[in-house]
């Protein structure tokens, strides 16, 4: 299932409980743009923030870095608490894509 947001179609996709979930970095990068923080709204599309598809080894405290010297203590404080962090599908997701032959469970 697609659907609209903004200039992005995105493939829907339903969580354990039947809910409609996106992915960690477009969940993020919404809230970076409602803030007008549109450079790092780029940069969580293209993963730079994401637990799994980042370069950087710590990309949760690179996210809260930026968000501290962006004035957003706030926003820190939720990436702090986990609200961005990595879910177990896109974990298994991205374990799967690294081994194929890998089942999860």
């Amino acid at each position: 299932m697609l659907y609209q947001l903004g200039q992005t179609r995105l493939l829907r996709r339903d969580n354990e409980e039947g809910n409609v979930s996106l992915p960690t970095k477009e969940r993020l990068a919404q809230v970076l743009h409602a803030e007008g923080l549109f450079d790092m709204e780029r940069a969580a599309r293209e993963g730079r923030f994401d637990d799994y598809e980042s370069e950087s080894a710590t990309p949760i405290s690179d996210l809260i870095r930026a968000l501290e010297a962006a004035g957003k203590r706030d926003l820190a404080k939720r990436a702090r608490n986990g609200e961005w962090d990595g879910t177990r599908e896109e974990g298994e997701s991205w374990l799967k894509g690294r081994n194929p032959r890998l089942q999860s469970g």
